[in-house]
């Protein structure tokens, strides 16, 4: 799925959780979810420090052990960025 802006969505599934829409960055060197996502998963999330940012300051983190599945492709016990997008 493609919004009207251009960004691709993919319906994945990440942490053995429920499927469901997330953007797919093509140009982004690493993986990044939303950290109130990835905490409700039940991941601990390592915090990192902070990023100021035009919406102001944010904190960042990361978290391991993360299973990310795109249909039949399995990425497992990946380290992903945890910072808040919603």
């Amino acid at each position: 799925m493609t919004t009207p802006l251009g960004l691709p969505f993919v319906w994945a599934t990440v942490g053995g959780g429920e499927p469901r829409w997330l953007c797919f960055d093509t140009g982004a060197t690493q993986t990044f979810l939303d950290r109130t996502f990835v905490e409700g998963l039940g991941f601990a999330v390592q915090d990192l420090g902070t990023s100021t940012q035009p919406g102001g300051t944010v904190r960042f983190g990361k978290t391991s052990g993360v299973t990310l599945q795109l249909g039949a492709f399995t990425w497992p016990n990946r380290t992903v960025g945890a910072v808040p997008m919603g």
